[in-house]
C-alpha cells in the first residue's frame, strides 16, 4: 500500500512536476487535494473498512445520549435487548411528540445528540452501527484505510482536480477525469443502505 508521500510523489508525477523542494507549494496542494480526494470517496461510497458499531445502556427516564466523535452517519439502531430495530425519525416529529415514558421504538439525531423515544421506561441496550469519522492523512508514511487498489483512484481524482484549477491544464484535467470515471466503472455494484442517515441514498459497494 502506498504512503501518502508516495502518493504525493506520483500525483506530482501525474502532473508533469519535477520533484524538487521547489515544489513545496505545490506538493502543499497536493497533500490537500488527495485529502480531499479520499474524504470524498469513503464518504461517497460503502466501503466496510469504513463501518463500526458501539453499545451501550440506557438510563430510565433519560432520552438523550451524546454520540461519540467517531461517528459520521449513523446506518442504523438496534434495540438488542428486544431484538427490533429502531425507526429513525426527523427531528420535526420528534418536537411534535408529547414527551412519555414507555418502551423506546424510534429515535432522531440532532448534532452530537442521539435522541431516543419515547423516554426509556426500562434498561436496554441498543447497537449503534455507523460510517466512522474519517481521520485525513497528515504523515509521509499514513496509509488510506480503504483497499490498496484505492491508492490509484484517489491519485487520479486528486490530480484531475489540481489540474481542473489550472486553464493550461484544461485537458489534462478532462482526462484524468475520464481515466477515473472508467475507474469507478470498473469497480462498482449497486447497494443500498438498510436505513438510518443514509436511507434515501444510493451507494455503490465498491471492493
Amino acid at each position: 500500500m502506498a504512503t501518502f508521500k508516495e502518493m504525493q510523489d506520483e500525483v506530482l508525477e501525474i502532473l508533469g512536476q519535477p520533484n524538487t523542494a521547489a515544489t513545496a507549494n505545490i506538493r502543499s496542494r497536493v497533500k490537500f487535494y488527495l485529502n480531499r480526494a479520499y474524504l470524498d470517496a469513503a464518504y461517497r461510497f460503502n466501503f466496510e473498512e469504513m463501518h463500526s458499531e458501539e453499545t451501550f445502556e440506557t438510563v430510565v427516564g433519560t432520552d438523550r445520549y451524546t454520540i461519540a466523535t467517531t461517528v459520521h452517519s449513523i446506518i442504523d439502531v438496534r434495540d438488542q435487548t428486544n431484538g427490533r430495530l429502531l425507526k429513525r425519525v426527523d427531528i420535526r416529529a420528534y418536537d411534535r411528540t408529547t414527551r412519555i415514558s414507555g418502551d423506546v421504538f424510534r429515535y432522531t439525531r440532532w448534532g452530537d445528540c442521539l435522541i431516543l423515544d419515547p423516554n426509556p421506561s426500562k434498561v436496554i441496550t441498543l447497537l449503534v452501527r455507523y460510517i466512522r469519522t474519517l481521520t485525513e492523512l497528515t504523515a509521509d508514511a499514513d496509509v488510506l484505510i480503504l483497499s490498496r487498489d484505492w491508492d490509484y483512484g484517489i491519485m487520479l481524482r486528486a490530480a484531475e482536480m489540481i489540474a481542473g484549477t489550472q486553464k493550461d491544464l484544461a485537458g489534462l484535467a478532462e482526462m484524468l477525469g475520464t481515466r477515473y470515471l472508467e475507474y469507478l466503472n470498473s469497480r462498482k455494484k449497486v447497494a443500498t443502505w438498510e436505513t438510518g442517515d443514509l436511507s434515501a441514498q444510493l451507494s455503490p459497494r465498491l471492493q
